[in-house]
């Protein structure tokens, strides 16, 4: 039995429950009915979540206030994404909700005027207006007393930020570096940690200014149109550690933007993206970048070869650098932390002679196109965790004289060939579910397991000597009985008999003579031709 005070509280806590109903359908019932196919409305204490619906021939949504927001002082997150309210205004009645810390009105076709009554949630953090169709703001003096906000989104039209920001993203935005929101940028203290500008219409030179940013720890800037390369100013930037500068113009040499990193951002960042651009050059010694665990360099100018020093960045766990014309011989990636599959691409790099990937963290099967490395004369793939099958074109590269697969998860028959023929067991030690020559152990239905080569080596000796054996016994004795046959079967009855032997040659000189007549006739013919 339930006392008179648990029955308050439980009476109490249901007509809350109810009164959060009824506030969510006076404020978005009209526009959810309108778009009524499939609805969520859910008062769990501190979550309202509506979702897409379709129904039409409804009142607009006017935004009046509800009576019962003034008490919903628990309501901690509101999320009204991804509806579409054709293009009404944000009810002003939702700045009545003082608890609010997450408000997501993102791509939810509201319109109008943003509501300067959102300035009354002093409580927010989370506040994201993306894709929708508001108007240009005139004033937005009402984000300054949402001094707790941290994370903001506002995309389609200019703006000035009048509050410090941990995370800004302005990108898809048709942004040029003349754009209100951009001289802002350049000009405020603000302490932006994350900026992202991606996929807006800048171009020319990148900006020095963007290093005035001391905050800054990821600068994204990729899919714009800009050009040159990177400013020197941004060594100074101490505390970048993403740097993504993809898909633009830059044509710059690639030691001179490493050049130009080099001071302070130098160490401390850790993914830098410089892939589909036009960058030129060798490739740099990057031993100055300690910290770096990604580097994007494909799809770029590139040239020359690989320093052997790359093999030193003990932190590097991806690195793309194909759409390159490198003159790639030796490739020593050995003993960091590389995780993945080995890329199919690296098949491309037919004047390929050593490749050493040993000791990093690889998984997947070693590429069935091994074989096209004509040239290889080192693979080095131990310790790592690839699994699967040793492709048998592995057998095709003749020039293979190194090779060491030791401690993997490789499994089955080990396969035949010449070169594999010549190493030892210590080549594939690791693996136990491998078999087959030269391992000890059987593959399932097989025997003992002997060097194919040296069995093949045995059988080609035997079979030789039984041709020897042929040759020396039946060929000559079979060409001693033909002789005999063949010569005295023809020549013996025209010595022993006479009318046969004078038969003989008369006919031999009956062909003679007649030859002799049609080729004289023959003669005189071509010589009256020529003479006429």
């Amino acid at each position: 039995m339930l006392t008179s005070v648990a029955k308050s509280m439980r009476d109490k806590h249901l007509s809350r429950l109810r009164k959060t109903l009824l506030m969510i359908m006076a404020i978005f019932l009209p526009r959810v009915l309108e778009w009524g196919e499939k609805t969520v409305a859910n008062g769990e204490g501190s979550t309202v979540t509506t979702k897409q619906a379709t129904i039409s021939d409804v009142e607009p949504l006017r935004g009046k206030r509800s009576p019962f927001l003034s008490e919903l002082q628990y309501l901690t997150f509101l999320n009204v994404s991804y509806n579409d309210f054709n293009h009404t205004q944000i009810p002003k009645s939702i700045a009545s909700l003082s608890n609010l810390r997450h408000l997501d009105f993102s791509c939810a076709n509201f319109g109008k005027n943003i509501p300067f009554q959102l300035g009354n949630l002093s409580s927010l953090q989370y506040l994201d207006l993306a894709w929708n169709n508001f108007n240009e703001p005139e004033n937005l003096e009402w984000l300054r007393p949402l001094s707790s906000l941290i994370f903001r989104i506002f995309f389609q039209f200019p703006m000035l930020i009048l509050l410090p920001l941990d995370i800004l993203d302005l990108s898809v935005n048709n942004l040029t570096l003349s754009s209100s929101v951009i001289e802002w940028l350049f000009n405020s203290n603000t302490r932006v940690v994350e900026l992202y500008l991606y996929d807006n219409q800048f171009q020319g030179l990148i900006p020095n200014a963007f290093s005035r940013i001391y905050s800054l720890k990821v600068l994204s800037l990729h899919d714009n149109e800009f050009e040159g390369g990177i400013p020197k100013s941004f060594s100074g930037m101490c505390n970048l550690k993403i740097l993504s500068l993809s898909s633009n113009n830059l044509s710059e040499q690639l030691l001179g933007i490493v050049h130009n990193l080099t001071g302070c951002a130098n160490h401390s960042i850790k993914e830098l993206y410089l892939d589909n651009n036009h960058i030129m050059g060798l490739f740099p010694d990057l031993k100055t970048f300690p910290s770096l665990r990604i580097l994007w360099l494909s799809e770029n100018q590139l040239s020359g070869t690989i320093p052997k020093s790359l093999g030193k960045q003990f932190n590097l766990e991806r690195l793309h650098i194909g759409g390159n014309p490198f003159e790639v011989k030796s490739i020593d990636l050995s003993s960091n932390k590389l995780i993945g599959v080995i890329p199919e691409e690296i098949v491309m790099l037919n004047g390929l002679i050593s490749l050493n990937l040993s000791r990093n963290l690889l998984t997947g099967k070693i590429t069935s196109d091994i074989g096209l490395l004509h040239s290889l004369e080192v693979l080095d793939l131990s310790y790592n965790k690839l699994g699967g099958e040793i492709p048998s074109t592995i057998s095709l590269i003749d020039c293979l004289n190194s090779l060491n697969l030791r401690n993997n998860n490789l499994s089955g028959k080990i396969p035949i060939g010449t070169q594999l023929s010549t190493f030892n067991a210590s080549a594939y030690e690791g693996n136990p579910n491998l078999c087959g020559f030269p391992l000890p152990k059987n593959c399932l239905g097989e025997e003992t397991p002997q060097n194919p080569t040296m069995n093949g080596s045995s059988g080609d000796a035997s079979m030789q000597d039984e041709k020897d054996g042929f040759i020396t016994r039946g060929f000559y004795v079979s060409a001693t009985i033909g002789f005999v046959v063949g010569f005295w079967g023809v020549f013996g009855p025209l010595l022993l008999n006479r009318s046969w032997r004078l038969s003989y040659f008369k006919f031999l000189n009956n062909i003679r003579d007649r030859l002799y007549v049609i080729g004289g006739v023959t003669t005189a013919q071509l010589q009256r031709q020529l003479q006429s």
